[in-house]
């Protein structure tokens, strides 16, 4: 169930609603989705899907452990990355990212010289 969740008082952020204890499948898919959604820019459904207590740092079988977190900053996909990260994204993987992006752009200037 997607459901708005309430505001905790200092920082307005609000706070997950939904199955206190979500299973397995039900985590797997809604780490699915909110890869998905990431991956694809849709902010909305990524700020839903959090709400419902999706694994902010779900790894994805299907795209070599990929976190959304990773898809969104390959994607640029700003304001979701910023959302990831409010959410509890591990800054870990997000600072690998960045390396990583940093690195095939200077390389990329380099093969082009």
């Amino acid at each position: 169930m997607i459901g708005a969740g309430a505001t905790d008082g200092q920082t307005g952020i609000q706070q997950p609603s939904g199955d206190a204890n979500p299973d397995f499948e039900q985590l797997t898919a809604l780490g699915s989705r909110l890869y998905t959604a990431a991956q694809q820019g849709d902010t909305k459904q990524v700020r839903e899907l959090l709400m419902s207590r999706a694994p902010v740092n779900f790894l994805s079988a299907d795209a070599n452990d990929e976190t959304a977190l990773i898809v969104a900053s390959q994607n640029g996909h700003e304001e979701i990355v910023s959302i990831l990260i409010d959410f509890g994204a591990s800054k870990d993987v997000y600072a690998r990212v960045c390396s990583l992006l940093a690195g095939a752009h200077f390389f990329m200037m380099a093969v082009s010289h």
